[in-house]
């Protein structure tokens, strides 16, 4: 789960103080046995505080709708303890069970259910993340079964409504067990906050477990040390409301693949052996808890089933994505960001395979815009680029669907005319200069104004000119010049 504690203290200096703050207040509790009244003022203080905190905390970073019903849960909570203690102070009596404090309890759940859904919901868990978390939860689940629900059901209890309450509370907490374990699954634990919200919710669910254990062995006190549970759920919950983590969302730090990680293994590998240990280790079982685990493990192997196919499908998916991802860097590697045709790289690339291929001619246009640099100083560079986008279509459709035409760079341009009968290469190359000058020739418009564009082109011939990319493209470029420099002075 990584440390409860964060790396940048500065950031979580707010939640840090409070964690100390809370942590003082509930050694104190312990401190003063011969005072329970200043106990359960302690106890008081430690729960009113965290509502506070989480409080103060969603007004800061506008947490969003969980916190608000996480505020609402821990306040309905803390209302259960203020009931307890009033009693306690008014009568002189541990307050009956169950009892009014047992409503605040309750209520508190179903709030508590809704903010750690919205978490969830929030960090958008593929289908992997909910069946790696059903899977532990179910395993998790025999724990509290038989360590809470099932040895309160078999208690014998005053009344129904005390057996039921006493049954519900475990059920509750299994509830939120199976929430907070699809919270872990989905990124929460990458997540300052919501790593202490997590830790809380565990510590506040293991609490409940000996709580309900000693309730059934009437063996809970005012001032058992089981309390250290809820102090460290209501310091936890405080502090991470505080912390600005919560406003962080948890996809922004939950990777897409490679989710079956070591860890993760770990975890199914001993939801897989829950059930066979659970038998293993009390053979007298009832029928009923035989069937129940059964049932469990049937579950279970099911969904681990779905998870070795899901992890198939999740190979497949990645595969894609790098194939995507391969492609994507190609596309940026060879080709130009705004013309999107061929960049140097490319062409000199392409020049050197016409070369080595033979069997034809090859021939170079270099094609430079005449009186470009106005267009950008006048009219800016998104008129200049409209230009050179139009301009690269032009010269694609004026060449042959074999041909290669590349960005030099600037406002310069290549055409490479692959595959040339080689006795008219020098005819043919002279052709297709006149078909781009002819398609540049027409008026570009841009939402900007309205631009003519001419060429001033050079030709050079493979192997006449050259036997290498370089140069054939210095011998295009020279004669490109000397074209330019006749136009002027005609």
């Amino acid at each position: 789960m990584g440390s409860l504690l964060p790396a940048d203290f500065a950031r979580n200096r707010e939640a840090i103080a409070y964690l100390a703050i809370g942590a003082a207040l509930s050694a104190a509790y312990f401190v003063v046995p011969a005072s329970p009244n200043m106990q359960h003022v302690i106890y008081e203080a430690v729960g009113v505080s965290a509502v506070a905190a989480i409080w103060r905390g969603n007004l800061r970073h506008r947490s969003g709708p969980a916190w608000t019903a996480m505020l609402i849960g821990i306040a309905l909570w803390v209302g259960g303890d203020s009931f307890w203690n009033a009693y306690r102070w008014i009568t002189g009596n541990e307050a009956p069970f169950p009892s009014g404090a047992d409503v605040f309890y309750l209520l508190a759940y179903l709030p508590l259910l809704l903010a750690i859904a919205l978490l969830v919901r929030g960090g958008r868990p593929r289908v992997s993340d909910l069946v790696d978390a059903s899977i532990v939860g179910l395993a998790a689940g025999l724990v509290v079964w038989f360590a809470a629900i099932a040895p309160s059901a078999a208690a014998h209890h005053s009344s129904a409504l005390t057996g039921a309450i006493t049954v519900i509370y475990p059920t509750m907490d299994y509830l939120l067990l199976l929430g907070v374990v699809q919270l872990a699954f989905v990124g929460g634990l990458r997540n300052t906050a919501l790593r202490w919200a997590t830790a809380a919710f565990a510590t506040v669910l293991v609490t409940d477990i000996i709580y309900a254990r000693m309730r059934v062995d009437a063996s809970f006190t005012a001032t058992s040390y089981v309390n250290i549970g809820y102090f460290a759920f209501y310091v936890l919950l405080g502090a991470a409301a505080l912390s600005p983590a919560v406003r962080e969302p948890i996809e922004s730090a939950k990777s897409p693949y490679g989710r079956l990680t070591l860890g993760r293994m770990a975890l199914l590998t001993g939801a897989l052996l829950a059930t066979p240990a659970t038998l293993g280790f009390d053979a007298s079982r009832s029928p009923r808890d035989v069937r129940a685990l059964a049932l469990i493990g049937a579950l279970i192997a099911v969904l681990v089933l779905t998870r070795m196919a899901l992890l198939f499908v999740e190979r497949d998916e990645l595969d894609v994505a790098r194939r995507e991802a391969q492609q994507a860097l190609k596309q940026i590697a060879y080709h130009d960001g705004l013309t999107q045709l061929a960049n140097r790289r490319s062409l000199y690339e392409a020049i050197a395979e016409a070369i080595a291929a033979g069997g034809g001619g090859t021939a170079l246009l270099f094609v430079d815009l005449d009186g470009f640099k106005a267009v950008n100083d006048e009219h800016g560079h998104v008129a200049g680029d409209a230009v050179l986008a139009e301009v690269a279509g032009r010269l694609r459709r004026a060449v042959r669907g074999e041909d290669l035409v590349a960005r030099h760079g600037g406002d310069e341009f290549v055409v490479l005319l692959r595959a040339l009968p080689p006795d008219q290469a020098g005819e043919l190359a002279v052709q297709a200069a006149d078909r781009v000058g002819a398609a540049l020739a027409d008026p570009i418009d841009t939402p900007m104004a309205q631009f003519s564009i001419t060429a001033s082109i050079g030709i050079a011939l493979h192997p006449r000119d050259g036997t290498s990319p370089d140069q054939l493209i210095r011998v295009a470029d020279d004669r490109m010049y000397q074209s330019k420099r006749s136009a002027r002075a005609a």
